[in-house]
């Protein structure tokens, strides 16, 4: 029998988070998994704190967590608020021991309530909006079950000591039951978790019918909400029409990807009236709602020639002219794009949106360690640094503007951790504005400042989001490998099936590569220097670096001369175009130290993907 105290630490989570948020296809899965957590969260918290609990961490009020736990998504679009609530969070429960245990313990049925209230939802608005649809896929999304488990521990005492409850924490972690893979249907397994059987019956011959009826409706047939030869399992059909319990439009990716491009023509007044007829020809073709968030792929060459043919297979005279009509609308603006000079001298703009996306994510390095020292000092400040990049986060048209974080798109920003969609070509200058806002919020703490780890996924916008949300977080789990963490991980994933990943830390390690970017990006640089430096290093031995005490200067002064070599400038300009670039990289200060064996590697991996931005700025729909 435990013994009653006046008041017990506690520490709540919500389980599987990583796998469920990387069980995306598209943006609004992404969009609904992120909601869907922290909606659930803000009920197990409120209901802990109607118990007469108090939350150390994370920062929020008792009101914060009624508006989160109000209207389903509503919460994602309240700016006052930051797009999430961190999974894990710790308090006090002023009650006994076996009162505590009794309430963590009911927070399963909580969470099974929330799942069916979230059905409910779906159901009520399937119905309104997708009758048809919903006709076929509403039997089956019946049958989804709660997908999640909460995971707590609390311990008696009078103080909140978080190491104590930590380790306890993390033993409860390590010990959950991890649901199993479903097997022995002979149908399909999910194609969008992988984890499930997909949704039309046990029965091969049920699940056929199923999949037939599916793919006979005519939105499906375009691609709306769900896609033809597309399998999923009742969870992912629940999170895929979850997504469009938002109201009012969301991005694809498409139109993520386009966004800086986008904002890039609408700033010459030349291009916007050819951009305007791009858009009213868009409108007319079928299957593509009246605004560029849904139809952004025909911003695309590779897209348009795609509709085209499929077009060209069914007798849809319509749509094939309607689909012409586009094309030589994109032509249009192509050429005028090609003719147009920038007035503010930078280099001319793209024909035609990169086909790359960007996924980021970011950590703070060991922040229960961080936070156990700094307990009333680091929380506020994390919470600050929340706030300060939801307020600089998602504002097209803005990127015009040299503000790469105005064009991303969050989909959680939980304390010192988040997940952003951003256009690929400016994937360095969006990890630094994070970095530096992440910097001046920890600035007033001094040496004591926590440092903050980056991982970056460069991929084709067309593939599915899942294996990119995974791909990021393998790179900022290299960076957060490296001895003093504080790195970022970038992986570059090509249409063709290229895949290279670097790693360095900040500082030396990085800040070299987005200056060679952005010089690139500006037309500063030549696209043949990251080529010539990469070749260079990587003709060289290891003993080359340090076999005498002037080989670290002699690399240099060959960098040094590449880089002159590559500068672009008007005519008997050269030399100073040289020294400009030479300085913004940082040439004198860096490329003298010998760097370590691992590190002379992950520069030529460096130079490539430098190399790889650089003609994603070109628009090009392969960049391998």
């Amino acid at each position: 029998m435990s013994t009653p105290t006046s008041s017990v630490s506690w520490s709540l989570a919500i389980a599987p988070v990583q796998q469920w948020i990387a069980e995306a296809r598209r943006s609004r899965d992404l969009l609904a998994g992120s909601a869907i957590l922290s909606w659930l969260m803000a009920r197990l918290l409120r209901r802990v704190l109607q118990a007469d609990g108090e939350l150390t961490l994370p920062e929020l009020t008792g009101e914060d967590l009624e508006v989160y736990a109000g209207e389903l998504f509503e919460v994602l679009r309240r700016e006052r608020l930051a797009y999430g609530i961190p999974n894990r969070a710790s308090g006090i429960l002023h009650a006994s021991l076996d009162e505590a245990e009794t309430l963590f313990g009911s927070l399963e049925q909580e969470l099974a309530s929330g799942w069916e209230e979230i059905r409910g939802e779906v159901a009520r608005s399937a119905r309104q909006s997708a009758r048809e649809l919903w006709a076929v896929v509403g039997p089956q999304v019946a049958g989804a079950g709660c997908p999640f488990q909460a995971l707590w521990c609390v311990a008696a005492g009078e103080e909140h000591d978080l190491e104590p409850i930590d380790r306890l924490f993390a033993g409860v972690k390590r010990a959950r039951r991890i649901a199993p893979h479903q097997g022995g249907a002979p149908v399909p397994k999910c194609g969008q978790c992988g984890r499930r059987e997909a949704a039309g019956g046990a029965d091969p011959a049920d699940w056929r019918r199923f999949q037939s009826d599916l793919e006979a409706l005519p939105e499906v047939r375009l691609g709306l909400r769900i896609g033809v030869s597309e399998t999923l399992c009742p969870v992912c059909l629940t999170k895929r029409f979850a997504g469009y319990l938002a109201r009012g439009r969301f991005p694809s990716t498409s139109e993520v990807a386009a966004r800086d491009w986008l904002a890039a023509v609408r700033s010459i007044e030349d291009l916007r009236s050819l951009l305007r007829s791009l858009e009213d020809a868009g409108g007319r073709v079928p299957g593509f709602e009246p605004d560029w968030v849904d139809r952004a792929p025909l911003l695309f060459r590779r897209s348009i020639r795609r509709e085209l043919r499929a077009a060209a297979e069914r007798p849809d005279a319509a749509g094939v002219n309607a689909l012409e009509e586009v094309e030589r609308a994109r032509r249009k603006l192509a050429a005028a794009i090609q003719a147009a000079e920038r007035a503010d001298g930078e280099r001319p703009i793209p024909q035609a949106p990169a086909e790359y996306l960007a996924v980021v994510v970011f950590d703070g390095d060991d922040m229960g360690r961080r936070v156990r020292e700094l307990r009333e000092t680091l929380p506020p400040k994390v919470a600050e640094f929340q706030g300060r990049l939801a307020q600089r986060v998602n504002r097209p048209g803005a990127g015009a503007e040299g503000d790469s974080l105005a064009s991303a798109q969050p989909f959680y920003l939980g304390g010192d951790e988040g997940l952003l969609l951003a256009p690929a070509a400016s994937a360095l200058e969006l990890a630094h504005e994070v970095r530096e806002l992440w910097r001046e919020a920890m600035e007033p703490l001094g040496e004591n400042a926590p440092t903050l780890s980056l991982g970056i996924a460069l991929f084709d916008r067309e593939r599915p989001l899942g294996p990119a949300i995974a791909t990021a977080r393998a790179a900022l789990d290299k960076a957060k490998e490296r001895p003093g963490k504080d790195g970022l991980g970038v992986t570059c994933v090509t249409a063709s099936g290229s895949r290279w990943t670097a790693v360095r830390e900040w500082g030396r390690g990085w800040e070299w590569a987005r200056q060679a970017a952005e010089a690139l990006r500006s037309g500063r640089l030549a696209r043949a220097w990251p080529h010539d430096v990469e070749r260079f290093l990587r003709s060289l031995p290891d003993a080359a670096w340090s076999a005498a005490e002037f080989a670290p200067a002699a690399i240099r002064r060959e960098v040094e001369r590449l880089t002159f070599r590559r500068a672009v400038a008007g005519e008997g300009k050269r030399r100073e175009a040289g020294e400009e670039v030479w300085r913004r990289l940082g040439g004198d200060r860096w490329w003298p130290e010998v760097p370590p064996p691992e590190d002379r590697r992950q520069l030529a991996d460096q130079l490539h993907v430098v190399a790889f931005l650089s003609r994603l700025d070109q628009g090009a729909g392969d960049a391998a």
